[in-house]
């Protein structure tokens, strides 16, 4: 069973992808015994494979391409994990981060050495290499400034700068009664946004957080050096969000089996909201040169199984839709996992499949318990690309 877990385009459009694995898969020029998690680059007009990379024993959450075209990729491993020729021993489950020079070679790679257990870490990276990270720890983490302690039998949730070579620039913890856990973060110019999952009131730095209900999802804005700027509760509960190049922060929020957009400017003041869209799961979101926003995700209806693009403008208008319909046509465990905008404004997704799809030039052959394919689109609106389908 292999499933999708992130993506992202490099400057010409050439797209990397990453996935969880369980045996042998071919990928194309590399047919690999996969165990744990594979990263893969594809031609960004073919899908041809350009080089892969299987890690052993890990679960890759997020990757990410900087000005020279170096992968940074990030996640947990459990047990042992050997990367470019050096090995690390993981007592519980520890993030680590890898990364890949533009020809496929294993620049290098380190693990935050956390003993206990690590949940759902994500990160993202500035064009200057600096890597941030956010999720939720159990157990004993290092910090620049010395151990950090949650014994609590409840995960805490952390954010975390690195330099460029993985050595720890500064740490900031946010916790508080029941789980608090970090889900998606993004980086522009001097802030830093990330979203939490919370189950109790949020404390970090010197504010308490609160919210009208429990679990919540609060929005909270760094400086690129670890100081706090505001926090803000989401209407919606999120685990999504995209940040402009104004600095506007958009969030993804599912409520009452319907998806809408909230939008916030770079002092936390909110711009717009849009329309309550029912039946669909946002499960992804980027946002283009152009401040054109594309979300994607799938239909709740039970009479259906579809996957959808939506793009609303920098102003929250909608101004797009295309689905990619199954065959036959009711649900089944598929869904929309990343989305990619390159400058040009064509769209790269991956999504995972368990049955037939017509993404718009024909039907996908389905083979398997769960494949993993990647889609490129000329807009939001339209497909004239290829598509690559990753199966065992």
């Amino acid at each position: 069973e292999e499933r999708a877990t992130a993506i992202t385009v490099d400057a010409i459009g050439n797209v990397v992808v990453a996935g969880t694995c369980d045996g042998v898969v071919d990928f194309g020029m590399t047919r690999a015994d996969c165990h744990g998690s594979f990263i893969t680059k594809r031609a960004y007009d073919t899908g041809a494979e350009l080089w892969t990379h299987v890690l052993p024993n890990a679960q890759v959450s997020s990757v990410s391409v900087d000005d020279l075209g170096y992968t940074i990729a990030n996640g947990s491993y459990t047990g042992t994990l050997e990367i470019g020729g050096s090995q690390f021993t993981a007592t519980g489950n520890d993030p680590f981060v890898v990364g890949i020079d533009p020809t496929g070679g294993i620049d290098g790679g380190a693990a935050l050495g956390l003993v206990g257990t690590a949940v759902s870490p994500v990160g993202t990276i500035e064009p200057d290499g600096c890597i941030y990270m956010t999720g939720g720890f159990h157990g004993t983490m290092p910090t620049p400034d010395g151990t950090m302690t949650n014994q609590t039998g409840e995960l805490d949730g952390y954010v975390s700068g690195h330099y460029a070579d993985m050595n720890g620039a500064w740490m900031m913890r946010f916790g508080g009664e029941r789980d608090q856990v970090g889900r998606a973060l993004a980086v522009q110019g001097e802030h830093l946004a990330v979203l939490a999952e919370t189950g109790a009131p949020l404390h970090v730095a010197d504010q308490v957080v609160s919210a009208p209900a429990w679990p919540a999802s609060v929005l909270m804005q760094f400086s690129i050096v670890g100081q706090l700027q505001w926090t803000r509760v989401v209407p919606d509960p999120s685990t999504h969000l995209a940040v402009a190049r104004d600095n506007s922060i958009v969030v993804a929020g599912i409520g009452d089996a319907c998806t809408r957009l909230h939008t916030y400017d770079v002092a936390g003041a909110v711009q717009w909201t849009s329309e309550c869209t029912p039946l669909l799961s946002t499960d992804a979101i980027a946002i283009g040169v152009d401040g054109t926003i594309v979300t994607g995700g799938r239909n709740f209806d039970p009479t259906s199984g579809e996957l959808f693009l939506a793009a609303h403008d920098g102003n929250g208008a909608p101004i797009g839709h295309v689905n990619a319909q199954p065959y036959p046509a009711f649900e089944r465990d598929s869904s929309l996992d990343g989305i990619a905008i390159e400058p040009s404004g064509e769209v790269a997704f991956i999504a995972t499949i368990n049955h037939p799809f017509d993404f718009g030039n024909g039907m996908l052959a389905f083979s398997g318990a769960h494949d993993a394919v990647i889609v490129k689109l000329d807009s939001p609106t339209g497909h004239d690309g290829p598509v690559v389908l990753l199966r065992k």
